[in-house]
């Protein structure tokens, strides 16, 4: 077992609000995401920027093109033509989606509700949960846990629906997958011989 972390020890003897403070200090802005920029992100961002200062600028030169890459793969007529064929194909199933991301989309949202049903901050304050012992938490979450009979119908009907796509959408997406991988290493191909030099040089940077 690793020996417990000394900054979780001064963070749980803080209170709430002190509490806020130091994860701002340490993490930055409260909704940081992977475009904060590092300098943003407290502590850990100029821990960042020390260590990979040189690196982390290179890569930001490339940062717009990084991001549409994907959007240049999914636009290919190579890939739009093949994404139609697998749309088709998924329709002859019975299964009515335009792209692959939708399906990741519905199930999500239709899993929503029971992946949240052991969160006890669903139900509880912060300071009612703090207040708690591992064993009175422990029973909670087990309790949020517990599905009705109907909803225990729901899911099982969920999870047979998710198999059934999932099948469909492996045989269907076979030939999608050939397609996207023929065009996805052309094109990122072309973004290193595009940006080669910035690319030598993160390497160099190490």
């Amino acid at each position: 077992m690793p020996p417990p972390n000394p900054n979780e020890e001064i963070r749980a003897a803080k209170s709430a609000v002190e509490r806020e403070a130091y994860d701002r200090a340490k993490y930055g802005a409260a909704h940081r995401n992977e475009d904060t920029p590092l300098e943003e992100q407290g502590c850990q961002g100029q821990a960042s920027i020390a260590l990979y200062g040189v690196e982390t600028a290179l890569w930001d030169q490339l940062g717009e093109e990084r991001r549409t890459l994907r959007a240049r793969i999914d636009n290919d007529s190579r890939v739009v033509q093949a994404t139609r064929d697998w749309s088709r194909c998924m329709q002859e199933a019975g299964f009515f989606y335009t792209s692959t991301d939708e399906i990741e989309a519905e199930l999500f949202g239709r899993y929503a509700p029971f992946a949240t049903r052991g969160d006890p901050y669903e139900v509880l304050t912060r300071e009612e949960i703090e207040a708690m012992t591992a064993a009175e938490l422990e029973a909670v979450v087990a309790e949020l846990l517990v599905l009705s009979p109907e909803e225990q119908v729901e899911l099982d009907a969920l999870q047979e629906y998710e198999l059934a796509v999932a099948a469909a959408d492996y045989r269907c997406g076979l030939p999608l997958d050939d397609v996207r991988y023929e065009v996805t290493v052309e094109l990122e191909q072309q973004f290193v011989d595009e940006h080669l030099a910035t690319l030598e040089a993160i390497v160099a940077s190490r």
